[in-house]
């Protein structure tokens, strides 16, 4: 049996094509109606804090600001909205992203959420609560040098991606989807934080970069 286990998670774009239309929202719950609703469990009470896993190497939803250590970003504003519905205060704790179902799993944190896209596989290991709908893009230089319009124009390119990633296992599927069809294999390029990724990008090292449409438009 596994653990129990919570992560707020990003679900994966994939999940709109079978969604049909969603109902009309209802009012918005005060602050104060939702704190009189949820009651915080006693081990977080007793804490006074609600500690969350995120990987604050994600702009917009998690990044540092200019003073390089207060932790901001949708993620983190969602973070410490959830500790005052339950009258604690939240702590970040910065986790490698491919190591943070671990972390989760080993009780260093009560939550996670660092944008992670809500899979089958993922769902054997923790539960999730979905709380945001993106997809995956490519991002290359000014100019598109390499003319990548498709994955297909992959073939034989270098894509950098964050370990751990569900872009990894997509662009990983792609590669051997190519070779199978005796075309070159992508060559994929890991790196375990995203903004190390993108910086490769930026220096020239790779010909596109992967990761989450919310990141691209960022």
């Amino acid at each position: 049996m596994r653990p129990s286990a919570l992560v707020l998670a990003a679900a994966m774009a994939l999940a709109l094509s079978a969604g049909g239309c969603a109902p009309a929202p209802s009012a918005a719950p005060t602050t104060a109606r939702v704190a009189a609703t949820l009651a915080a469990p006693d081990r977080i009470r007793t804490a006074g804090k609600l500690v969350f896993c995120t990987d604050v190497s994600f702009a917009p939803e998690g990044f540092y600001a200019a003073d390089g250590t207060t932790a901001q970003g949708s993620d983190i504003d969602i973070a410490a909205r959830i500790a005052t519905y339950w009258g604690v205060t939240a702590e970040v704790d910065n986790t490698p992203f491919d190591v943070i179902i671990l972390a989760l799993q080993a009780r260093k944190c009560d939550l996670v959420i660092p944008g992670l896209n809500d899979t089958a596989k993922r769902r054997e290991m923790v539960d999730f609560v979905d709380y945001l709908k993106i997809g995956q893009r490519l991002l290359v230089p000014i100019g598109n040098p390499k003319a990548i319009h498709t994955l297909d124009d992959l073939s034989g390119k270098s894509v950098a991606v964050q370990l751990g990633s569900t872009n990894l296992d997509a662009l990983t599927a792609k590669g051997a989807e190519l070779k199978a069809a005796g075309r070159a294999p992508i060559d994929i390029k890991g790196y375990q934080k995203d903004t190390d990724a993108f910086s490769q990008l930026g220096l020239r090292r790779v010909d596109a970069y992967s990761t989450d449409s919310s990141v691209v438009a960022y």
